[in-house]
């Protein structure tokens, strides 16, 4: 008899998606499946399609509450989930046909803690990009250079089929973002073998404007700095002093990058300049800068403004390459 596979689906405004999502999920070509959906306080019809979808297919279970979050949310599901296996998808998104089958054959043919498989991230029909690794095997707690590899696209709970017996925490519900990557994080604690597979099973869609993934937050760099913290707190744990943090004050210096990249495209000059100098001197990003080693022009130009702590060329930078984008 093959395995239960829990798959969990937070909804929350995805009445344009989520017919789209369930017919992917109900006719996948692995049948062994339990599918909670967590309607979680939504003002459209969302409610309506997940009842409709659980009348047709026995394999659904609904739960209604109020709205608190896709954390919560995940949270009730894995509370009450009986698979093997966990599975998470979004509403909005949908899954290959093949995608349990092949998550589920891997797993268990390779004896590995964690799959990940790549995606296809899709906006209005077109393909932009299909992030993913190559088929390797990685032994996180011994290997850094593996946690690092596996760190590009560690994020998303979604591009994953975990085993249930190894989630031990749940979601954070204190905060509303990056709390993915913590749960990750949590379960790569009691595990050491993930496997990474290069089919892109998982879709992603970013037609959902409304979604918190895509809504520009003022405190995302604050997040951001608090999960890095938690990243170097978790290979201080587990590796000592035999990594090499210059990876980690890099990705710190990215994700300021990315942060004042959309506070520069999104505000006027004096709106920018202000959040740009509120965190200037900010201490963890200092030390990053400081220790922080880019290949990339840009990025070391970027790099050094931080340095001098300049936040009008700072500004003047983006505006620079805003323009040059424009002309390619």
């Amino acid at each position: 008899m093959n395995s239960l596979v829990t798959i969990i689906i937070p909804v929350y405004k995805s009445e344009k998606w989520l017919s789209r999502c369930l017919e992917s999920v109900t006719k996948q070509s692995y049948k062994e499946l339990e599918i909670i959906l967590i309607n979680d306080g939504s003002p459209d019809t969302s409610g309506d399609i997940c009842e409709r979808y659980s009348k047709l297919d026995d394999r659904i279970r609904v739960i209604h509450q109020k709205n608190q979050g896709p954390s919560v949310a995940r949270n009730a599901g894995l509370k009450i989930a009986k698979g093997k296996y966990i599975q998470f998808v979004d509403s909005d998104d949908w899954l290959e046909s093949n995608a349990c089958a092949t998550l589920v054959k891997y797993m268990e043919s390779q004896e590995a803690d964690e799959i990940v498989c790549g995606l296809n991230v899709i906006k209005h029909e077109k393909l932009l990009r299909t992030p993913h690794l190559p088929e390797k095997k990685y032994s996180v707690h011994t290997n850094p250079e593996d946690f690092f590899e596996l760190f590009k696209i560690l994020a998303s709970p979604c591009n994953k089929l975990y085993k249930k017996e190894f989630i031990t925490e749940y979601f954070d519900t204190k905060t509303t973002a990056g709390e993915d990557l913590r749960f990750n994080l949590d379960y790569l604690k009691n595990t050491n073998t993930v496997l990474s597979i290069p089919d892109c099973l998982y879709n992603v869609c970013l037609d959902n404007e409304q979604s918190l993934n895509r809504i520009f937050r003022e405190d995302r760099l604050d997040v951001f700095l608090s999960n890095q913290e938690k990243v170097f707190e978790f290979c201080d744990k587990l590796y000592g002093q035999r990594y090499k943090q210059t990876f980690l004050y890099n990705k710190s210096v990215l994700g300021v990058h990315a942060y004042y990249r959309d506070v520069c495209r999104l505000m006027d000059k004096k709106g920018a300049i202000k959040i740009i100098k509120k965190y200037i001197n900010q201490a963890d990003i200092v030390l990053a800068v400081k220790n922080a080693k880019h290949s990339r022009v840009d990025y070391r130009i970027f790099n050094n403004l931080l340095r001098i702590r300049s936040t009008k060329l700072i500004f003047n930078f983006f505006k620079v390459k805003f323009l040059l984008e424009k002309l390619k």
